[in-house]
């Protein structure tokens, strides 16, 4: 039918103007290599050393940043960007080098936070805030030591390709729900291999955790682009 003709097309359209955000890529990159030319950090990627691998590694940081010309990233932060206005309070979980949160900054967002372990990406984040004139709270957190890892509530919370990393999946989303009203989480779903990734780190099962977060939580998008599961959904926390 012509509807459904019309219908596709606009999905077609939808996901090129989306693909199209501007990332700011290449600035953050850049901002990322000079800063670790200056503070170089551990050379290595130890596989076997977790906190060690993404709090202090030069070499891991370097390779995540590749990741941010993924255009299914730029289609989910359009995404976040179409539900919710630019002055919601929202936290970057996970963050790494906090790209994502980052490029909402970069894209007028004016309320967004951080949260990582400490170490180089939050020394980061804190470096590129700072040398802007931007007030960003940043969040060391610490699982064992404080409730919700010492990250206190926020609007939204965005987990780009963190929940893979976790060892307890189901716990990291019930952790979105006590400090978020709006999760917005990717994660990959093809297969890997350390060094590049802790043993720690697992392949998702994607059906499944789909069916919890669908059967439990109010999903408002959710769809599926070059091995990467986005799913935007209301935790019903007040």
């Amino acid at each position: 039918p012509v509807s459904e003709l019309a219908s596709a097309q606009q999905i077609i359209n939808q996901r090129a103007a989306d693909s199209a955000l501007d990332m700011h890529a290449d600035a953050l990159s850049q901002a990322l290599t000079l800063y670790l030319d200056a503070h170089p950090g551990s050379s290595e990627i130890a596989e076997r050393d977790l906190r060690g691998t993404y709090t202090a590694s030069a070499a891991y940081l370097r390779s995540i940043a590749m990741f941010q010309q993924h255009n299914t990233k730029a289609r989910a932060l359009a995404a976040v960007q179409r539900w919710f206005t630019s002055d919601t309070r929202a936290l970057d979980l996970g963050c790494c080098a906090g790209f994502t949160g980052l490029s909402l900054r970069l894209n007028g967002w004016t309320n967004v936070d951080f949260a990582d372990f400490e170490g180089l990406g939050l020394a980061f984040v804190r470096d590129y805030c700072a040398k802007r004139g931007w007030a960003a709270q940043v969040f060391p957190y610490d699982i064992a030591a404080h409730e919700f890892g010492g990250v206190p509530p926020h609007d939204l919370v965005l987990a780009f390709d963190v929940i893979e990393h976790t060892p307890n999946q189901l716990g990291f989303i019930e952790w979105l729900r006590r400090i978020g009203k709006y999760a917005a989480v990717t994660w990959p779903t093809m297969a890997w291999t350390p060094p590049l990734y802790q043993p720690i780190d697992c392949w998702m099962d994607t059906p499944a955790m789909m069916w919890v977060i669908e059967k439990r939580f109010k999903v408002l998008e959710s769809w599926f682009q070059d091995n990467r599961q986005f799913v935007l959904f209301e935790t019903g926390r007040t």
